[in-house]
């Protein structure tokens, strides 16, 4: 019995959206780890095949790795933070932060063990749009 007031092809097409987010929320969930190879699989299903070896992703602090939240309590609030992106290179995985602190435009670099990799203030803005 079927009821006649659901359309077959919205329905379908709702399935679908479902799947995609549930690709894509796999993909992400393993970006956050450390296990590359599964995202490569979970990824080239969307079509984010990582061919390049090369990407950035914004990412939420809520998805950084717990080591690198403890490193970066010891660098400034999380309410202080602007910015967070998950950068792949080579295979290797980092996290940027941007934060502001005294004023200031901070920028640090952490390895997915939490060991900061970089820190340093007066970063340049080039979201300002003035193409400079």
């Amino acid at each position: 019995m079927t009821n006649p007031s659901i359309d077959p092809r919205k329905m379908i097409l709702a399935l679908i959206g479902v799947a995609g987010i549930a690709v894509s929320a796999a993909c992400s969930t393993q970006r956050a780890g450390a296990d590359e190879a599964a995202c490569q699989s979970a990824c080239t299903a969307k079509g984010d095949d990582h061919d390049d070896g090369e990407s950035e992703t914004r990412i939420s602090i809520s998805d950084l790795p717990a080591a690198v939240r403890t490193a970066l309590g010891g660098l400034t609030a999380e309410d202080k933070v602007l910015q967070v992106t998950r950068d792949v290179e080579d295979g290797k995985t980092s996290y940027d932060v941007e934060y502001s602190k005294n004023g200031a435009r901070w920028a640090a670099e952490f390895s997915p063990t939490g060991q900061v990799l970089e820190n340093e203030a007066d970063i340049e803005d080039d979201d300002d749009g003035d193409d400079e």
